[in-house]
């Protein structure tokens, strides 16, 4: 009767730890799936980083290009104006000198007046097309200025969320070797426990024959 116990009861604990190893053995699987989930998303994030970068480098490219050839024409437009002042400044001189001559030149200083008002009018012309440009070029350094900020936004998120997710796989793992020790500590408990029923059901039995049982 007591020998039927001590079976039943190495059975019950038997049993219970089956259940336990494979319940951890599932809780195990569940890791691992979630960390292949994680390390998928990490490189699937990566690559997405990768090629939004590349986008906005190749527009922050473009922008740049833009930005030289309004830089470009400032100083085209720069130029145009300072010789079209001197050509100005000489007309006035040459009208001076020829009302200071004398009255017969009247004619041509008319010419050389109305020659003076259209250079004044298309120094007028080119000076507003100056402001016009400056005023593109701020406004496609403001541009730049903000691609820029938002480029470096960007990358520093993706990073963050790529720190996050990697102390999260790491903690997983973390918490599958330790579950994978547990899972051995129980299973050696359960041999240690199943040896000691053994024994102590068996005993007298096993020390009388130990040399035939278990020979070395």
């Amino acid at each position: 009767m007591a020998l039927n116990n001590h079976v039943s009861q190495c059975q019950s604990a038997l049993q219970k730890a089956n259940q336990l190893s494979s319940n951890r053995a599932g809780q195990l699987r569940e890791l691992n799936t979630q960390i292949r989930a994680l390390q998928d998303a990490v490189l699937q994030m990566e690559a997405s980083q990768a090629t939004r970068e590349k986008q906005l480098l190749k527009e922050l490219e473009e922008s740049r290009a833009g930005e030289r050839c309004l830089r470009d024409s400032v100083h085209v437009l720069e130029a145009e104006v300072s010789e079209l002042r001197v050509k100005l400044q000489s007309s006035d001189d040459k009208a001076l000198a020829l009302a200071i001559q004398c009255k017969a030149l009247e004619l041509e200083l008319r010419k050389t007046q109305t020659e003076r008002d259209n250079l004044r009018a298309c120094n007028m012309e080119l000076q507003k097309e100056l402001e016009k440009t400056e005023q593109e070029w701020v406004q496609a350094e403001a541009m730049h200025i903000s691609r820029q900020i938002l480029l470096d936004k960007e990358a520093t998120e993706r990073q963050e969320e790529a720190v996050t997710l990697r102390q999260e796989v790491a903690f997983l793992k973390k918490k599958l070797e330790n579950l994978e020790k547990e899972r051995k500590d129980v299973l050696v408990r359960l041999a240690d426990a199943t040896m000691g029923n053994f024994l102590a059901m068996f005993g007298p039995c096993v020390n009388s024959s130990k040399g035939h049982l278990f020979p070395l």
